[in-house]
């Protein structure tokens, strides 16, 4: 039996790992690791090929085979470039053909995306597992599990403040041009679970834990740049950008909080003369005393008349007409900045 784990997400490889050997090789004798980047298939062919001792089943577990190539996962060319030369994808599908039962060959490529077009033309039956995370209300319900398994619990609304501090603009829907794509590392959300269910013990995991354990490094140099960057103060805004950057500031973490900021903007200016805590209440955001600072950059600036152009660039993105971050954070400078 062949099987091919593939990526993005090192967590849902390590799971399906685990779970085909508990499947094929439950206590572990019969089973072989080995560094696909050093070595050949042709030696993992003579692995493949023969039975165990005793004629019991052997499991050959390969790491990175594949994934050290400069083509595209799905590319039809004759060869894949290795670290260890060139691999061929002649030696590849043939090493595949020489897994005899009741051996099992097990694929793991966490950085590939996709099964090669090699492989899928090999001839020969592929289990194929899927590492690529969840998003939306499946990744809630995932939040959610998880948290049970740390010993707590999560409702609804507090998954989504933690996937909003720790995947903003990334965790409800993949892009749709792959290149800006981010999606949610699931290792880090479950890391970030313990430890919150640790703190909120013995009470349930809340909206307010999160905006206690979660870093406040990224917001305390973010929200001086989107407050000078809504008040039109330009010259200050892009130092500030430049600043936060510098010191280690994501593009992607910046664009969505930019963007979050921006879809606070309409209910704001429409509702002049409410208290913006209470339209934060009932907007249902983690921290409602921020409306009052966004309020206070909103004063006779216009901003929700520039909303049709923000959404224009967030629509360029998504379709690659700009193709790089930088591209992205200059069109949004220029439309939010611009009076």
């Amino acid at each position: 039996m062949i099987f091919f784990v593939h990526g993005p997400d090192a967590l849902l490889v390590r799971s399906h790992v685990k779970d085909i050997l508990g499947r094929v090789d439950p206590g572990g004798e019969n089973t072989t690791r080995v560094d696909g980047r050093s070595t050949s298939p042709q030696a993992i062919a003579g692995m493949v090929a023969t039975p165990s001792f005793f004629g019991m089943a052997r499991v050959v577990v390969v790491d990175d085979l594949l994934s050290m190539t400069s083509k595209n996962a799905e590319s039809d060319d004759d060869e894949i470039e290795s670290t260890g030369g060139r691999k061929s994808n002649a030696g590849v599908v043939e090493m595949l053909g020489q897994v005899v039962e009741p051996n099992s060959l097990i694929l793991v490529e966490p950085s590939l995306a996709s099964v090669p077009a090699a492989v899928k033309k090999a001839g020969v039956g592929i289990d194929v597992r899927s590492g690529v995370p969840p998003r939306g209300s499946d990744l809630v319900k995932w939040v959610q599990k998880r948290a049970e398994t740390a010993g707590s619990s999560i409702d609804n609304q507090a998954a989504r403040v933690l996937l909003d501090a720790m995947a903003p603009g990334m965790w409800q829907q993949a892009s749709r041009n792959p290149a800006y794509d981010v999606p949610p590392d699931l290792d880090a959300i479950q890391q970030e679970l313990e430890k919150l269910a640790t703190f909120a013990y013995p009470d349930p995991i809340s909206a307010k834990h999160i905006g206690i354990m979660t870093s406040s490094g990224t917001a305390d140099q973010l929200f001086p740049f989107l407050a000078a960057l809504f008040e039109a103060k330009n010259v200050e805004a892009v130092r500030l950008l430049s600043d936060a950057i510098d010191n280690g500031e994501d593009h992607f973490r910046t664009i969505a909080q930019i963007y979050g900021q921006a879809e606070l903007v309409a209910p704001l200016e429409a509702g002049r003369g409410i208290d913006p805590e209470s339209i934060g209440k009932d907007l249902g955001i983690s921290n409602p005393r921020r409306m009052a600072m966004i309020a206070r950059s909103l004063r006779g600036s216009g901003v929700s008349r520039r909303i049709p152009a923000i959404t224009g660039v967030d629509r360029a993105q998504k379709t690659g007409e700009l193709r790089s971050t930088d591209d992205v954070l200059f069109a949004l400078l220029e439309v939010i900045a611009h009076r």
